[in-house]
């Protein structure tokens, strides 16, 4: 595909160079990195066109439309829970009503065969809002040592650093999205704590070269370290 021209657009106050070219067959193409596509909600069905001046203004009305645009930043936690089998039921026997019914959302594939699981996740998210169009980036607090995936358009928002990893699949959208904030947080790693905290001891119970005995000696929570 043969270059035509190179063209330098800004983006929140840095330069992209985007080059345009154009195919054997007349269809003309662009370079527009696609993060930065998809943050401007651009179609990329749009980015191939018959003629470069149909081409070119696409591109220039997508950046003129950006830069326009109300824009706002929050950061937000994106918490999932799911569980099948026994996990679905209440420590009494009874069915958890929370857990049950068709197409629940907290009800947890099965995966792994016949195995009852439970599972626990979040994150935190950047989300922003472009004229009522919301995306959401993943981020993590910002330091120097913060690595953005290569070719991903890394952002920066109230001492966080998110990339272009958008959010919007099906697992995301079912999943519940809260409001940032610190004690909120704080209380969700100390749940993921007591997730590990299980996920080590069972480990350790199930590779134990005496798990038949632990088991039957009424000591299943002191589990002795094996030599």
């Amino acid at each position: 595909m043969a270059k035509i021209k190179t063209v330098k657009y800004e983006f929140e106050g840095t330069e992209y160079p985007i080059d345009f070219k154009c195919s054997t067959g007349g269809v003309f193409t662009c370079s527009m990195p696609f993060a930065i596509a998809q943050k401007m909600g651009v179609d990329p069905k749009t980015l191939e066109t018959t003629t470069l001046p149909a081409l070119e203004k696409v591109v220039t009305d997508a950046f003129i439309a950006y830069k326009n645009a109300k824009t706002s930043h929050c950061i937000k936690l994106w918490i999932d829970f799911k569980a099948n089998g026994a996990y679905c039921k209440l420590p009494d026997g009874e069915w958890n009503p929370l857990l049950t019914g068709t197409h629940n959302p907290l009800h947890l594939s099965r995966m792994s065969g016949d195995i009852d699981a439970i599972g626990f996740s979040f994150k935190v998210l950047i989300e922003i809002n472009i004229d009522g169009r919301i995306t959401h980036y993943n981020a993590e607090k910002w330091n120097e040592d913060v690595h953005v995936p290569r070719g991903q358009y890394g952002i920066k928002y109230d001492n966080y650093s998110g990339w272009a990893k958008l959010s919007h699949h099906s697992a995301y959208s079912k999943a519940t999205l809260i409001d940032y904030s610190e004690a909120a947080h704080k209380n969700l790693q100390d749940v993921q704590t007591q997730f590990q905290k299980a996920s080590e001891f069972l480990s350790k119970l199930v590779t134990h070269e005496n798990i038949q005995s632990i088991l039957e000696n009424n000591k299943v929570f002191a589990i002795p370290e094996q030599v």
